[in-house]
């Protein structure tokens, strides 16, 4: 059966280190027939969808923060609405002057995910970080043609980091940390803490959910200003732009 998916199939993104340094990026897809889903290495994922390419063109534009002001040093990433790969290249950064030229676009609609997590702009590629799918803008690229485009980024994120460990504070390194949005428990994001056990992420003005969970361990869940280990669902965690939610993550071992 011939099966043709779409970048609005896809759910969910998870990341996975098989050893430190190596990462590789998980997608949830959804199948046509309902209730069905299927997990694909995103290095394997832009060879089953959207297979056939119209040509190339290229994207130049210019991003703005929420001054108004020419945004340096962003980072620019383009997808292709239809799934087409659009290579290595289409991850770029912006100038002094804010402008970017992405060259190797597929032509058809694609979208142009600007952001800066070190000045408090989430990376909106991951859907969960995203305050607005919406506003992602969505860019025309016609065979051969330089089509234009101006993001205005209206809003930054605040920012939550911390550290996973055990009782005595070594570093679990094997712990996995769960981000989902309360106002669409479809977006969802995992990762590991890198190999001091610290986590840092950028985020959206917009409830989340946060827990941790390790092999042997009792899952952790986001419970306000206090930790608990009981709870099956962790509480909405709002941050303001701007603003950082420190967390020290300590998992107790299962059976105690």
């Amino acid at each position: 059966m011939a099966l043709t998916l779409t970048k609005t199939d896809v759910l969910a993104h998870e990341e996975v280190r098989d050893r430190p340094g190596q990462r590789c990026m998980l997608a949830l897809l959804r199948l046509p027939r309902p209730g069905m889903a299927v997990l694909l290495s995103l290095f394997t994922l832009p060879y089953l969808v959207g297979q056939e390419v119209k040509g190339y063109g290229s994207i130049e534009g210019t991003v703005l923060g929420v001054d108004g002001k020419a945004l340096a040093y962003a980072n620019i990433i383009s997808e292709s609405v239809s799934g087409v790969p659009s290579g290595p290249a289409n991850i770029i950064s912006t100038g002094e002057d804010g402008k970017f030229t992405l060259e190797h676009v597929p032509a058809g609609d694609n979208l142009v995910h600007a952001y800066k997590e070190e000045d408090g702009y989430p990376n909106t590629s991951f859907p969960v970080f995203a305050a607005d799918l919406a506003a992602i803008p969505r860019v025309h690229v016609e065979p051969g043609e330089t089509a234009h485009v101006v993001i205005s980024l209206k809003s930054r994120g605040g920012r939550i980091t911390g550290s996973i460990g055990d009782i005595h504070g070594t570093p679990i390194v094997n712990s996995r940390i769960h981000i989902t949005r309360d106002d669409d428990p479809r977006l969802f994001f995992a990762t590991g803490p890198d190999e001091a056990g610290s986590f840092e992420f950028v985020i959206p003005n917009k409830p989340l959910r946060v827990w941790v969970t390790a092999p042997g361990y009792k899952p952790w869940y986001f419970a306000g200003d206090s930790s608990e280990h009981t709870s099956e669902r962790s509480k909405p965690l709002n941050v303001k732009p701007d603003s950082v939610k420190r967390m020290g993550i300590i998992l107790q071992r299962e059976g105690r």
